[in-house]
């Protein structure tokens, strides 16, 4: 990232979180784009500052614009969209949009990400017998069930699907999309205390 836009970002998160704005020109830091095609004006980095405890988050910036903490914020994310000017005008880009909210915004204390397919689903590599058991089970009853985020038309909007894990459970999240990037969010568990990779 050009050193000037690295202290651009920085400056204008500074009135947001100090500290995470001091990571952002630290050179301890990598600083690079998130790819987010629907966006017009703003952009979304990616900072990982390699520190005594590294730490990720995601920032949506645009020059001469307010910046935007996205990490564990939908709310931020849709105002970012909303001053972008976003528009949604495809299944697929509303899926897009919700999988690219799902990355951005999750929180970074424990363990969450999307999956695609139950293939992505990290289990833990000790697994005693009743554990493989209930691994093959949970393998058996998704594989057909668990896709990439998927979108279809509602109203005048869209439907999205999605398969997100966190720390030891699994859920789907069924988002309403607007045309203009507004979000609303219904999530079900699916499955509770699976055998699963811990840690952020």
């Amino acid at each position: 990232m050009a050193d000037d836009t690295r202290r651009a970002l920085g400056k204008a998160l500074s009135t947001i979180n100090a500290d995470y704005a001091e990571m952002v020109v630290d050179k301890m830091s990598d600083v690079e784009t998130y790819p987010a095609p629907f966006l017009k004006r703003y952009k979304i980095y990616k900072v990982l500052n390699y520190g005594t405890h590294p730490v990720l988050f995601y920032v949506g910036f645009a020059p001469g614009a307010p910046a935007y903490l996205l990490t564990g914020s939908l709310e931020n994310y849709v105002q970012m969209a909303k001053d972008d000017g976003v528009a949604i005008h495809s299944p697929e880009a509303a899926a897009e949009y919700v999988a690219t909210a799902l990355e951005v915004t999750r929180s970074m204390s424990e363990l969450v990400y999307v999956v695609k397919s139950v293939d992505d689903v990290e289990f833990a590599g000790d697994l005693d017998a009743d554990e493989e058991r209930q691994k093959q089970e949970f393998l058996d009853k998704y594989r057909a069930r668990i896709q990439a985020p998927q979108g279809e038309p509602a109203g005048t909007g869209y439907h999205v699907t999605a398969f997100v894990v966190a720390n030891q459970n699994l859920s789907r999240y069924s988002m309403m999309v607007s045309t203009a990037g507004g979000l609303t969010p219904e999530v079900t568990t699916l499955e509770e205390n699976l055998p699963l990779m811990m840690g952020a």
